[in-house]
Parts: C-alpha cells; structure tokens; sequence
C-alpha cells in the first residue's frame, strides 16, 4: 500500500516482488560459480554478501514499486552463491568432516528463518 498499489492487487505486486528474487538467483548462479572458478571463491563470496547488504539497503529506501523490484533483482542477483558456498565447504573440508559441514547449511537456513 505504500506503493500507492490498491488492496486489489496487492497480492499480485508482492508475489512478483517475491518471485523476482528467485528468478534472478536461478539465472545467475551458474555465473557465480564460473566467476569463482576463475577468481577465486572468497572474492565472490565477499562480493556476494556487500552486494546483498546494498541490496537489502536499496529496498528498504525503495519508494516506488520499480524501485522495490529493481532491489529484489539486485538482492536475487548478489545472492545467487549457494553454490559457490557449497565448493568453498567441499574445498575445505575432508571426508570425514564433510556431511558435517553440509549439514551446517540446513541448519543455517532453518535457524535463519526461525529468527
């Protein structure tokens, strides 16, 4: 409603400004881990979270519906790195600490959405 969208539609706007962010986590991912193939995964993983926090920045002054939605593909498309996160954990760790160290993620993002 801040947007100035009516109660009518407002279920569309906010399903689209949700499914933004997934569409452009899927379309780039696989571009993240090229980039950290050839970079460098740390470098990535840092790019990854300043962009996210930008992004994150950006929707929370959006005071328009673009601009929100600009903000949710920017957010979408910095946070694309799951799979770069997955390669660093299989890079630094062993096989007899690796089910424990994936198991972590679950954990993280089951705590996450808790909080």
């Amino acid at each position: 409603r801040d947007f100035g969208v009516s109660s009518k539609w407002l279920g569309v706007y906010s399903s689209l400004l949700n499914a933004s962010f997934g569409i452009c986590q899927f379309f780039v991912s696989y571009g993240w881990g090229y980039l950290s193939d050839i970079h460098g995964r740390r470098i990535i993983l840092i790019t990854g979270i300043i962009g996210t926090l930008a992004a994150l920045i950006l929707f929370g002054f959006s005071t328009s519906f673009i601009w929100a939605m600009i903000a949710r593909c920017l957010t979408g498309f910095f946070n694309g790195n799951l799979g770069v996160v997955k390669a660093y954990l299989a890079d630094i760790t062993d096989s007899s600490n690796r089910g424990y160290a994936f198991s972590i993620i679950g954990v993280a993002f089951g705590a996450g959405i808790i909080l």
